[in-house]
């Protein structure tokens, strides 16, 4: 769940607000176009179950609608994080029809940058050490100089173990 919440600080509090504003409008009017039609419609006897179940069917959708905002404020956060054109992808990810823009942005975006462990900076893909501070941004085997991931305990390369083994997030 943590991953989920550190994915989510991406959307920022500006698209949070749209997010919330634009849903309490699409109920509001919702409501007020399913009342004004019954009470235009008068010969139409409208019964309680009718009325039970368009309130959860009206949630339903105003849930589907936040859940959508959600993902294209995330689209806008996530492309400049990782330097793309952000506004080119949230445009298309939101006019694009039946969600291929989102499928389209999810295959094609670039890969995240690396962030640098000593000093917090943001790296450029493809840097083998920080910009700021000069530390490495990916670890390397001791023995055969080789690029390893976080969390392995022995290079793939050459067997040897790692001394510092950082346990996976």
């Amino acid at each position: 769940m943590s991953t989920l919440r550190n994915e989510l600080k991406i959307v920022t509090k500006g698209w949070w607000v749209a997010i919330v504003v634009a849903t309490v409008v699409v109920i509001a009017l919702t409501l007020g176009l399913v009342s004004g039609a019954m009470v235009l419609d008068r010969s139409h006897n409208v019964s309680a179950p009718e009325i039970i179940l368009l309130v959860p069917m009206l949630l339903l959708s105003a849930v589907f609608f936040a859940a959508w905002l959600t993902v294209i404020g995330y689209i806008w956060g996530d492309a400049k994080r990782r330097k793309m054109r952000h506004v080119l992808w949230t445009l298309v990810a939101f006019f694009c029809p039946y969600g291929l823009g989102i499928v389209l942005y999810f295959v094609l975006r670039t890969p995240a940058p690396p962030t640098c462990t000593d000093c917090g900076a943001i790296g450029r893909a493809g840097f083998s050490f920080c910009a700021q501070c000069g530390a490495p941004l990916t670890p390397f085997c001791p023995k055969c100089n080789r690029p390893v991931e976080r969390g392995w305990n022995a290079c793939p390369h050459c067997g040897i173990r790692l001394a510092e083994a950082s346990p996976t997030p």
